[in-house]
């Protein structure tokens, strides 16, 4: 007997945990960052020249775009192979991939 399954059915298992619920509590958890959580963000950003890519690989909602939309001039991709959290995007202040 093996306990392996395939990268298709693992990629099925793992979305299908990602429902409406778990879209919210996510949310939840970055609407409670404190204002110097988010400046540790930004300042991960900070040597990054203008014009720079910035890829935002399993964004969730896109709860952290809106900390990285503030630093001008980075070119950001948004990743997230979840439909529901896809639809539950930022009122289009990242856009997904």
């Amino acid at each position: 007997m093996s306990w392996r399954i395939t990268q298709a059915a693992y990629r099925a298992r793992m979305l299908a945990r990602i429902d409406t619920a778990e879209a919210e509590r996510y949310d939840a958890a970055v609407a409670q960052l404190s204002a110097h959580d988010q400046a540790a963000y930004s300042q991960d950003l900070v040597e990054l020249p203008v014009g720079a890519g910035v890829l935002d690989v399993g964004a969730g909602t896109g709860a952290l775009c809106s900390i990285f939309v503030q630093r001008r001039g980075l070119q950001l991709t948004v990743l997230e192979p979840s439909p529901t959290s896809r639809l539950r995007g930022r009122n289009g202040s990242c856009r997904s991939a």
